[in-house]
């Protein structure tokens, strides 16, 4: 019965904390990260020689060039297929500046087309945790921007949205996993002073209880109700014994309690090394950190 006692409720508190999961990961939005870095092909020292330097691209003067690197890539928990694309229409990146060329690059790319400052990204497939670069000759300095409700169900964020994000979601884990640790810790110690003073009781009640039983047997055995008060005494030694903490239930729900905080606790903590590597995977927390180094 004992075991019962407790397998009962811990299995409900397991599966509250299952069942809120799976909600919460079916409910949770897709995400596209766009990133765009540009980098000023002719320094500003050099600009300053008049008539000197000229950049030129297919025959066609380039006055004010920048190399721009586009970096798309799907940074939430599942895939971002073409129907998710809303009204069959393209993903735009406007640059505010001229787009020269499409330049051709190693790293994985997708397909993609150019108007005069704008990049379109057709419906495609975009793989969970894949990145894809597009890099481009532009003419003057690129003012990124790009739109927010193209794709269905989809948060679409700038680099520098995510890394805020992200650092939000790690001071919040860190806070709540320490939160969590103190109050499992907390519980620990009073559970044990509880039981330390339930045993004492206990001790002081079934002395009390054997002195009354020796107090009962010692009698007058020729007394009509000699054998109820030996009885009686006896029974209150059994009774003594019994610890009032398990018997009020109180341990039960101590433990319960307890068994909660270390699984959110826990929770917290895994939660908390997702984060570290997104963050890391970002360059906005070093690598070495995640091994305890540094």
């Amino acid at each position: 019965m004992q075991i019962v006692a407790f397998v009962g409720p811990i299995t409900g508190v397991v599966g509250l904390f299952a069942t809120f999961y799976y909600f919460r990961y079916n409910k949770r939005r897709k995400r596209v990260t766009v990133d765009v870095k540009s980098a000023k092909l002719v320094a500003e020292k050099i600009e300053t020689i008049p008539n000197k330097i000229s950049v030129q691209y297919d025959g066609m003067d380039v006055d004010n060039p920048y190399i721009v690197d586009i970096q798309l890539s799907n940074s939430g928990n599942s895939d971002v297929s073409s129907k998710d694309f809303d009204g069959d229409k393209p993903f735009e990146i406007e640059l505010k500046s001229k787009i020269v060329a499409k330049l051709k690059i190693e790293a994985a790319t997708v397909e993609s087309d150019v108007d005069a400052t704008r990049v379109l990204i057709p419906p495609t497939l975009l793989v969970k945790g894949e990145s894809y670069h597009i890099s481009l000759l532009v003419d003057g300095k690129p003012d990124p921007s790009h739109e927010q409700r193209r794709l269905i169900e989809t948060d679409v964020l700038n680099g520098e949205e995510l890394d805020k994000r992200l650092q939000k979601r790690y001071s919040l884990a860190m806070k709540a996993a320490v939160f969590g640790l103190l109050v499992s810790i907390a519980i620990g110690i009073m559970f044990a002073a509880l039981m330390a003073m339930d045993t004492r009781n206990v001790a002081n009640s079934v002395s009390v209880a054997q002195n009354e039983f020796q107090s009962a047997v010692m009698s007058d055995s020729t007394a009509s109700d000699y054998r109820g008060k030996v009885l009686e005494a006896e029974h209150g030694i059994s009774e003594a014994r019994k610890s009032p903490l398990k018997r009020t239930g109180w341990a039960v729900v101590i433990i319960v309690v307890y068994f909660s905080a270390t699984v959110v606790t826990f929770g917290f903590l895994t939660w908390r090394v997702f984060v570290r590597r997104a963050m890391a995977a970002r360059g906005i927390l070093r690598p070495e950190r995640l091994s305890g180094k540094g």
